[in-house]
């Protein structure tokens, strides 16, 4: 390789700049009683910095984001680190951002000398979903040879993917980590998980192109040091703390810091521009030698790492996670394709986009064929969920209580996007389900054909069949299950007006649901089956609820759209199992009772969880969940949109 290509490869991994603090010692924290004092002020050379880079960075305004991605991938120097790593060492959760710690450890001397000389180490990981921080600090402890005796133990904070409540653009939905190690993670007594010497670094594993640094901090000074100012912070924290007044007036700021400050964001911001500058023109076309001396700097950057880094094979036996819970990122409805979050189009397009009404943004969307496709019959014959699972602590569940959610945003039984579209359709309208019609184009499962089908999975064919429903839909079709008697029972209501982006996670309907559950698995016999139609399965409560009566019955389906007509789908469970629902019935009761208790409380609280995620992430179950979530919300925007 020439020296040329070696002093570039050299340079990616020497992308820091270090504060030097003078020896006068003139740089100490401000007096507190000048904090928060003062409005904002801005910095005339950083601003124009800031539009300095925009200007450049306008120009990627007009960009497909899927083909300039893939352009700057294929000119990312470090784009086949992520792979090398992989390959060669086994890594856990192996991302950018795994490579990225990786090399700030092995960079700096981040791990207190202390700690690692008694053999304990103790770290606390904030905002950290997917978790690939903790991944990469497991492997680097276990594989280097100062710590690998060292006694670990970790915490870490992020936004609960599981909050119904958290919205999909803030929310990291990739909880592979997470769904396998949730006792190591705080969410807050909310269960939102809103908590809302320096070096400046950027690691060669950072796209060049991005404003993206690391500020690495070693040698902390401890709380003493800060109190008096801490002390304030924490009495005026708040979500417009920034905006409200500035830390320090800029005249208490040392001139030297504020210079250093300056010719930082200077470096990086040439560093920036020139990539995007070199992106750009390599846009336009790349020659066959410029294509040969990228992929050979590509190659041998993944190599540099490698060898840089020290990075060594682990294996799976000594991964943080043993794996053994599905994580809801990587289960798919059955026979529908995994859509993973992504953009499309340009900047500008998706600006466009985004001025649209929500009927014109879903007919330009990638969901438009499916969502406007008439159903010739109902869905769900081919879910099938088979019970009584082998395996369920019923003695392990508990409650989560939290604040009252103010709209489902999120769903770790949907796909966010799709909930998302049906969220922007009921933006700002108060939808009363029970008057929407339904489509006149579209063949729900008669009766008929519903008793049918349970009459093919129900051996012996005897007993009784509670149905919640209306009798009139039913009686004239008693006959199609022999000796099996229907009794019929007051459905649970839909969510009242005023309530649709609640959707399931309406208090008032949760209770009904679990009182029509409760109900049902007080007065079956050995062997019968229910009918019991429900309004969606987003929250964590109503997955639970159906979790239940996969526990309580031998199989358990669905149709969707109902018999009735009505939005939503049914619920067909058969081959009751008494044992099992004498164990759910005291959890059930003392859940009811609970809820009951809450709602008589000012600014009730509310119950946002009672068996753990764990099992409600069950292979099986959280397939059949999200086949269900996906055929109603398609059903319900399909309405929305006649």
């Amino acid at each position: 390789m020439d020296f040329e290509a070696q002093t570039e490869i050299n340079g990616l991994f020497n992308k820091m700049k270090t504060y030097m603090k003078p020896s006068s010692g003139e740089w100490r924290v401000p007096d507190p009683n000048v904090a928060l004092s003062r409005s904002p002020e801005k910095h005339c050379r950083l601003q124009a910095l800031k539009a300095s880079l925009n200007a450049v960075k306008n120009q990627l305004s007009d960009k497909n984001v899927q083909v300039w991605h893939q352009h700057t991938n294929s000119t990312n120097r470090a784009g086949k680190v992520m792979a090398a790593v992989r390959s060669a060492a086994n890594a856990e959760v192996c991302t950018q951002a795994w490579c990225k710690f990786y090399e700030i450890l092995g960079t700096f001397d981040l791990l207190p000398a202390e700690a690692l000389r008694s053999g304990e180490l103790n770290t606390v990981h904030l905002c950290e979903a997917p978790g690939a921080f903790v991944t990469a600090l497991n492997h680097y402890l276990k594989t280097a040879e100062s710590t690998r005796y060292c006694d670990w133990s970790w915490a870490a904070n992020t936004l609960n993917p599981y909050h119904e409540a958290n919205g999909g653009g803030t929310t990291i939905a990739d909880d592979r980590l997470i769904a396998n190690t949730l006792p190591w993670w705080f969410f807050g007594s909310d269960n939102t998980g809103d908590i809302t010497t320096q070096n400046v670094f950027k690691p060669a594993t950072s796209k060049a192109g991005n404003s993206e640094v690391y500020v690495v901090c070693l040698s902390y000074n401890g709380k003493e040091a800060v109190r008096p100012l801490l002390s304030k912070l924490i009495r005026n924290y708040g979500p417009r703390l920034a905006d409200r007044e500035a830390l320090f007036p800029s005249s208490v700021i040392p001139e030297t810091f504020q210079k250093q400050h300056e010719e930082v964001c200077l470096h990086f911001h040439t560093l920036q521009v020139e990539t995007i500058t070199e992106n750009l023109q390599l846009f336009e076309g790349m020659r066959p030698e410029q294509r040969q001396r990228l992929d050979l700097i590509r190659d041998r950057t993944a190599q540099e790492y490698l060898q840089r880094f020290q990075v060594s094979f682990l294996p799976r036996s000594r991964w943080v996670s043993r794996n053994t819970v599905t994580p809801a990122c990587c289960v798919a409805p059955v026979g529908r394709p995994l859509n993973l979050k992504s953009q499309t189009g340009s900047f500008n397009e998706r600006k466009t986009l985004n001025s649209l009404s929500w009927r014109d943004r879903i007919l330009r969307g990638r969901h438009a064929a499916w969502i406007q496709s008439h159903c010739a019959e109902a869905a769900g014959a081919a879910c099938v969920l088979e019970g009584p699972p082998s395996v369920c602590q019923v003695d392990s569940w508990y409650r989560v209580v939290g604040a009252a959610l103010p709209a489902v945003r999120n769903s770790p039984f949907c796909e966010v996007g799709l909930l998302n579209r049906l969220n922007e359709a009921l933006m700002g309208a108060d939808v009363d389900w029970t008057r929407v019609p339904p489509c006149g184009s579209c063949h729900g499962a008669p009766a008929a054909s519903v008793l049918a089908d349970v009459a093919g999975l129900w051996k012996p064919l005897e007993g009784q069949c509670l149905v919640f429903g209306d009798r009139s839909a039913w009686g004239p079709c008693e006959g199609h299950l022999g000796n099996v008697s229907l009794r019929f029972s007051a459905a649970p209501s839909f969510p009242e007006g005023g309530s649709a982006g609640l959707h399931d996670g309406d208090p008032r309907y949760q209770r009904r649901l679990l009182t029509c559950l409760v109900r049902s698995l007080q007065t079956l016999g050995s062997g019968d089956a229910l009918l019991l139609p429900v309004f969606s399965a987003l929250t964590r409560v109503t997955a639970a609820a159906v979790l239940c009566l996969h526990v309580c019955f031998r199989w358990l389906t669905f149709r969707c759209p109902p018999p009735s007509g009505a939005v939503g789908a049914l619920l067909l469970c058969g081959g009751f199992c008494p044992p099992a629902a004498g164990r759910i019935l005291p959890v059930l009761t003392d859940l009811l009772d609970c809820m009951a208790r809450l709602e008589g409380e000012a600014d009730a609280p509310q119950v946002l969880q009672f068996v753990p995620m764990e099992e409600l992430l069950s292979r099986g179950l959280s397939e059949f969940l999200h086949s269900l979530n996906t055929e109603i919300v398609q059903q319900k925007l399909h309405r929305l949109m006649q």
